[in-house]
């Protein structure tokens, strides 16, 4: 625009960058901002702009900004302090959405800093500004820090909003101070404030933690006063609770009648209660909520078939875990390392099963995730008689293994993964010859 002689005003200019970050030419913004700010021809425009009171708007500066918060943070806030020293007032939300990025990305005390300087500036925040700081640091574990906020933003006349309750609710509970969690709660609901599903599931959480089955069954049963429904989330958390401190029947029973009250529930919901039936070694009513899934339009995932798995290991059923293994497979549902960790207690002669497996992941094609791949081979060279008999084999397999990942992960017909397949296929027969 410069070089051709075209002259334009901030809002032109807002305009322009706010186009382009739409886009996604964030780089083309930011070149271009720099072409006014700093190059040479554009010096002489931007002294003509000051000396005209023009200066790049709020609506440019912020297109920017919001841009280079996913493509560079530290430019994002170099430039907003740019902005704010221009005299350019930067809106609310640019401000909360540069300080929820740097928190997310760990940068705690440049979130902090920029928070400080805003203040200083006497630029007035709003309960999101809070919202975002407070988050960060109940990420970081700072709980106090989040609760200095807390006051600060009181004493400014900010009347906190539920989700800022949630948020100090669910910091204190990360920190295992729950007791100061449901003081914060019965504070909250003694004034205007009403609480909302997000509100009882963290709770429920704290209280589940400590082992207090009691304080969470009173919680639960309390949240149709404020004509709540609990979410597919709250009886995961419920019904998980009560496995982990022993109360599995009740879960079961609790379970039975949410069945009964046609309340739909997801798959993680299920895998909570088959985890605590298997660890109670209570596998028959295990496996009668597993067969159940498919009825309640259901998959197993990774972790449902694992806690079945694990526990037929546990009882000694192997014949039944091998069962549910294959079909795991052959379901197109990959074996992650938590699965094989399972299977290995089954004891010695592991390494056959591994080349079954294998030929199965292959012929089903089911992507193996790295961790997968290194226990493969892992139980592999670890297996003296199997190492004995097939050590060259093991040490190709090892190369081809790993190619054969990054094939499939890349979802690329390289003629690594083809070799693998065949490697697989051959070994396997020569296998059933060789052992019967």
């Amino acid at each position: 625009m410069v070089l051709l002689g075209v002259r334009f005003n901030g809002v032109s200019y807002g305009a322009l960058v706010n186009g382009l970050c739409k886009a996604g030419k964030v780089e083309a913004a930011v070149r271009l901002h720099e072409e006014v700010m700093s190059g040479s021809k554009a010096k002489e425009l931007f002294v003509e702009m000051r000396m005209r009171r023009i200066s790049p708007d709020v609506v440019g500066f912020s297109s920017l900004i919001r841009g280079l918060c996913f493509l560079d943070l530290r430019e994002a806030k170099r430039l907003f302090v740019e902005m704010v020293n221009e005299g350019v007032r930067p809106s609310v939300t640019v401000f909360n959405l540069l300080v929820n990025v740097l928190c997310k990305d760990g940068r705690l005390n440049e979130a902090s800093g920029l928070f400080e300087f805003m203040v200083r500036k006497g630029e007035k925040l709003d309960s999101l500004s809070y919202n975002a700081l407070m988050r960060g640091y109940c990420l970081e574990g700072k709980i106090d820090e989040a609760k200095a906020l807390y006051v600060l933003m009181v004493d400014k006349g900010i009347e906190p909003d539920i989700q800022i309750h949630n948020v100090l609710i669910d910091g204190y509970v990360k920190v295992r101070r729950v007791e100061e969690a449901l003081w914060i709660f019965k504070q909250m609901i003694r004034g205007t404030i009403k609480p909302n599903v997000v509100t009882y599931n963290v709770l429920l959480t704290g209280v589940l933690q400590k082992g207090d089955v009691l304080a969470a069954q009173k919680l639960f049963d309390e949240m149709p006063l404020y004509d709540l429904t609990p979410s597919s989330c709250t009886y995961n958390i419920l019904l998980s609770g009560l496995c982990k401190n022993d109360h599995v029947l009740q879960a079961f029973k609790l379970l039975q009648t949410l069945e009964n009250n046609k309340v739909e529930l997801g798959v993680k919901v299920y895998n909570s209660v088959i985890d605590g039936l298997c660890k109670s070694g209570r596998m028959e009513a295990a496996w009668d909520v597993y067969t159940k899934l498919s009825s309640k339009g259901l998959k197993p995932t990774v972790v449902t078939y694992t806690i079945m798995i694990h526990g037929f290991c546990k009882t000694g059923q192997l014949k039944k875990a091998d069962t549910l293994l294959f079909e795991m497979i052959e379901n197109g549902c990959a074996p992650n390392v938590v699965t094989f960790n399972a299977f290995m207690r089954k004891g010695s002669n592991i390494a056959p099963k591994v080349i079954e497996l294998l030929k199965k992941t292959v012929e089903n094609k089911v992507k193996p995730d790295a961790s997968t791949v290194s226990l493969m081979v892992d139980l592999l060279s670890k297996d003296a008689k199997y190492k004995k008999l097939h050590i060259r084999q093991i040490c190709l397999w090892e190369t081809l293994l790993w190619n054969y990942y990054f094939a499939v992960s890349r979802k690329k017909s390289w003629r690594s993964s083809k070799l693998f397949e065949n490697s697989v296929k051959m070994d396997f027969k020569r296998r059933k010859c060789l052992h019967g």
